[in-house]
């Protein structure tokens, strides 16, 4: 049986998991930012990996949606690309949790975060291509 009083200690048992000694200022304010987030995929069968390949799938969307060229749309690829971001912190913390580290796992979580690299720059560089008519632009994106 749960008691009150054991919530606080369970919070930082779960805490404990998630922080690494290599995150810096701005991973340590995101994943306080994704905590609600872990903790709840935490108690799903969700695997970190489909967590890692639903982050590339977010920032994909993001990536079109900057590459439209409208102020509109790159808000709102904005937003989706910090969702990816903060999906990349729950993948790795989920599987500390879950004691589901595994050497694919860390494969997978960097080659989506290459991913990820690859689908907001090259939205970018055709967003600004449609916006401005400039041919520069498209010459970062080959």
């Amino acid at each position: 049986m749960e008691r009150a009083e054991d919530i606080p200690r369970a919070n930082r048992k779960v805490l404990g998991y998630i922080w690494k000694e290599t995150d810096g200022i701005y991973a340590a304010w995101n994943k306080k930012l994704a905590l609600p987030l872990i903790r709840a995929l935490a108690r799903t069968p969700i695997s970190p990996n489909v967590i890692s390949l639903l982050g590339l799938v977010v920032a994909i969307a993001a990536g079109a949606l900057f590459a439209q060229g409208r102020y509109s749309l790159a808000v709102a690829g904005a937003l989706l690309a910090y969702l990816s971001s903060l999906l990349d912190h729950c993948d790795g913390s989920v599987a500390r949790i879950k004691h589901q580290e595994s050497a694919f796992g860390c494969w997978l979580e960097t080659a989506c975060d290459y991913g990820f690299y690859l689908s907001i720059a090259t939205g970018w560089t055709l967003g600004l291509h449609r916006q401005t008519g400039n041919p520069v632009y498209l010459a970062w994106v080959a």
